[in-house]
């Protein structure tokens, strides 16, 4: 699974997810290190805290304040799509029209 950092900081994310534009090469060696790193959670962990420590330092984004959002699709709900902040892209939301109890009884007879 990839890290809340990767999306948000790494510079090959720019304008995906790495909404600042931030670019540290150091972080973005670290970030792959950390994406390659699948046989040891120890060692992704301890290189993610890493990373953490550095773009603490350079300071690219200051939250104000955390969000709480929620979501709720029914099988009719298609291309939903929440990103690492919680946040929807509703233009891409559609809606499967469902069949109506008229539709239906038709179609069974």
């Amino acid at each position: 699974a990839d890290s809340l950092l990767y999306g948000l900081f790494h510079s090959s994310m720019a304008g995906r997810g790495n909404y600042t534009g931030y670019h540290n090469p150091q972080v973005d060696k670290i970030l792959d290190e950390a994406r390659a790193a699948t046989k040891s959670n120890k060692e992704r962990l301890a290189l993610l805290g890493k990373a953490e420590s550095i773009i603490i330092d350079d300071a690219p984004m200051v939250w104000l304040f955390q969000k709480k959002s929620a979501a709720i699709a029914g099988e009719q709900t298609r291309e939903l799509k929440i990103d690492r902040l919680g946040m929807v892209d509703w233009h891409m939301v559609q809606l499967k029209k469902s069949e109506t109890t008229a539709e239906k009884v038709s179609n069974n007879q």
